[in-house]
């Protein structure tokens, strides 16, 4: 077993008594629990470095802090604390995490996944996949930051012999930072689309930020998606063995069929080799296809066999805010995807909605997809012209992104009780599909927490 005092790399001071490894870091102080670490961090809107005491009075038995920023007489008030000091504390908790990794004696692999959809769909999969034939551990929630891999680094069981990461950005460099601390033996991009268009300008420059996930030095698998032009021709241009996926791809699908029972189920043949393998999947539309098949493809790669990869894989459902399907106590059913959007994961729910035959009416809300920078007007609007051709009952867009494109007949909704007015107006009742998708930021989280009251339970 290690501990922290064994990991300490230079540039760190460390006081207090030694701890075990793994050990669970929170970065907000109220989700602390008895025996975690506190990691404080100067954020754009808070600084962590306030909130220590509150974390140390939860039971954290360790806190990272930078220098200082914290008052002499701290480690003194609690001697049974643990405190580390460095410069930065990401830089700090990113450096205990690499010196932890490289010191799991049974680890075979590091599976990073990057993609501007489908990357925590494709994680999520893939634990479950690999869970069952070794020790794996994935980094959980929305941890795909240098400051989430460190946390998921060094949460992972000693004896861990698969790591699942998932790595995100939104400005250049990131994802080559991160691949420095963590470096994947095999890694896959899920999509390039616009996304994070603030950040990288381009979708050539979200391209060149996800390329950067196959560096590193010890990647043996890279995974591709073969349907998306630009990553078809990245495919070419990479020294380590490339298996595609996608309906072009050497793991693909193929006679696809998307209905409605009870929430989204895909009817599918998935293909490997030579051998064709028919699945029913609950996915929140034929695109779920996609991080299915990458999760698929790394698996296949890391040695598992390609139908019992199938076979652990089906019986996934989607994730809250994702694609959850929740029936209400009405009989209606919501339909999640409140944690995140860009124009091509917006069509795509929009489009799997309109496509299902159900027996009540449709229903969707719309908030606003972030970080598009100059295309954000027209990325909006194009997404207003998708709805519109839907059939639906009532579709509702709430944000200012959706202003300079929208029709006297749309329904435009500009504050929050508007919101709960529009979606309480439409008398949700049995056999009713009401879809919720928007960027983390619009905040439309908090009205499914508020439908998600009146669940009535899982299908």
């Amino acid at each position: 077993m290690l501990s922290l005092k064994d990991l300490l790399p230079n540039g760190l001071d460390v006081t207090g008594p030694d701890r075990p490894l793994p050990l669970t870091f929170r970065v907000d102080s109220r989700a602390v629990e008895p025996g975690d670490g506190f990691a404080a961090f100067q954020g754009e809107s808070t600084d962590g470095h306030l909130y220590i005491e509150s974390a140390l009075a939860r039971g954290a038995s360790v806190v990272l802090a930078e220098r200082g920023r914290v008052s002499e007489k701290l480690p003194a008030q609690w001697p049974q604390v643990t405190f580390i000091f460095g410069h930065r504390s990401e830089t700090a908790l990113a450096e205990l995490a690499r010196a932890y990794l490289v010191r799991l004696p049974d680890l075979k692999h590091v599976a990073a996944v990057t993609g501007s959809v489908g990357k925590t769909t494709t994680r999520s999969f893939l634990a479950r996949i690999m869970s069952a034939s070794q020790r794996t551990h994935a980094a959980s929630g929305n941890y795909n930051t240098l400051i989430g891999c460190s946390v998921a680094v060094l949460s992972a069981p000693f004896d861990v012999q698969c790591l699942v990461l998932e790595m995100g950005a939104n400005h250049p460099g990131e994802i080559a930072q991160m691949v420095s601390f963590f470096p994947p033996t095999a890694a896959a991009i899920t999509e390039v689309a616009p996304a994070h268009l603030e950040g990288f300008g381009s979708v050539q420059g979200v391209l060149r930020e996800k390329a950067g996930i196959f560096g590193g030095g010890r990647l043996k698998d890279a995974v591709l998606n073969a349907d998306n032009p630009l990553l078809a021709e990245l495919a070419s241009q990479i020294n380590t063995p490339v298996t595609t996926f996608g309906r072009d791809g050497s793991l693909s699908f193929e006679d696809d069929r998307l209905e409605w029972d009870e929430g989204f189920k895909v009817s599918a043949r998935l293909c490997y080799s030579g051998d064709r393998v028919p699945v029913s999947v609950r996915l929140s539309g034929k695109h779920g296809l996609y991080p299915l098949c990458c999760a698929l493809a790394l698996a296949v790669r890391m040695g598992v066999p390609f139908r019992q990869a199938v076979r652990e894989a089906v019986s996934f459902e989607s994730l809250p805010g994702r694609g959850e399907v929740v029936r209400l106590q009405n009989g209606a059913f919501l339909i999640d995807e409140s944690y995140n959007a860009s124009p091509k994961s917006m069509t795509a729910a929009i489009q799997s909605l309109g496509e299902v035959q159900i027996r009540g009416r449709k229903f969707a809300l719309l908030g606003s997809m972030g970080e598009l920078g100059a295309g954000a007007s027209a990325a909006h609007q194009q997404v207003m012209e998708v709805a519109r051709g839907q059939g639906f009952d009532w579709w509702g867009a709430y944000g200012s992104d959706w202003q300079s494109g929208a029709k006297a007949t749309d329904n435009l909704l500009t504050d929050w009780e508007e919101v709960r007015r529009a979606v309480a107006g439409l008398n949700l009742r049995s056999g009713d599909v009401l879809l919720v998708k928007g960027s983390h930021a619009c905040g439309l989280e908090r009205l499914v927490k508020e439908l998600k009251g009146q669940e009535a339970g899982g299908r």
